[in-house]
């Protein structure tokens, strides 16, 4: 079968990986609304609010515990918080970065990159990060 609309391709293109993207972070995030990306690789203990969750990560990232992991865990927090007030867009984005340059290859990492490009409508970037992982 080929191909007769490639522009109709390219309309798809940004909604399906959307979905894709959601799928990902619905497998990796679970059912349960206020845990983060990071799942059990973080250290800090589970919190009982989005605000609770984010200071033991905080925390724990003083403490030494300043691994990939730890750090896609508080941007995962950070974005959990965006859908709850609409804020924190850049701490999330902060996060999501300083898990990147410790593993440049953390699926927990891409995973909320990509989730949060897309969040902010940057389509491509969030293309960006599916690849990488």
């Amino acid at each position: 079968m080929t191909l007769r609309h490639p522009a109709l391709l390219k309309l798809l293109a940004a909604p399906l990986a959307f979905i894709a993207v959601l799928l990902a972070l619905h497998a990796v995030g679970g059912s349960t609304p206020t845990r983060s990306f990071g799942g059990s690789s973080s250290s800090a203990p589970p919190a009982r609010t989005t605000s609770a969750r984010i200071g033991a990560l905080q925390q724990s990232i003083r403490d030494g515990a300043g691994s990939s992991g730890a750090y896609a865990a508080l941007g995962g927090a950070y974005l959990q918080r965006v859908r709850e007030t609409g804020d924190d867009y850049q701490r999330a984005q902060g996060a999501f970065a300083a898990a990147l340059r410790r593993d440049p290859r953390s699926s927990e990492a891409l995973t909320g990159a990509g989730a949060l490009a897309l969040a902010l409508h940057d389509f491509r970037r969030g293309l960006r990060y599916g690849p990488r992982g």
